[in-house]
């Protein structure tokens, strides 16, 4: 029997949650605001409907990088710290790597 929480199924929903640029934008725009963000700041700020954003931010939860707060009726969103530093250590770790930092920056 496969354990939802193992070391590799962790990793699939993360890599999961990143492969979509927009979903990296959310991560970076909520975490940029620490007091959090709701719904309405998010979508007026990326341009996208309100579902759009939904079905993302349930691929980032599920990944554990982001997480809800309520406070009456405002819920706002907010990254998870620990997580979120671990995904800026892999993005540096892959920008610190020549051979892939070549193959990103390679003319299209």
């Amino acid at each position: 029997m496969l354990c939802m929480n193992s070391p590799s199924n962790k990793a699939q929903r993360l890599f999961s949650a990143l492969a979509d640029p927009m979903r990296i934008r959310i991560l970076y725009l909520v975490a940029e605001h620490r007091e959090g963000m709701n719904r309405m700041e998010i979508t007026s700020t990326l341009g996208i409907a309100a579902p759009i954003l939904a079905q993302h931010m349930a691929k980032l939860a599920e990944a554990n990088l982001i997480c809800t707060h309520k406070d009456g009726k405002r819920i706002s969103y907010h990254v998870v710290p620990e997580e979120f530093a671990r995904v800026q250590e892999l993005f540096l770790a892959i920008n610190a790597n020549p051979r892939i930092s070549a193959f990103l920056n390679r003319p299209r």
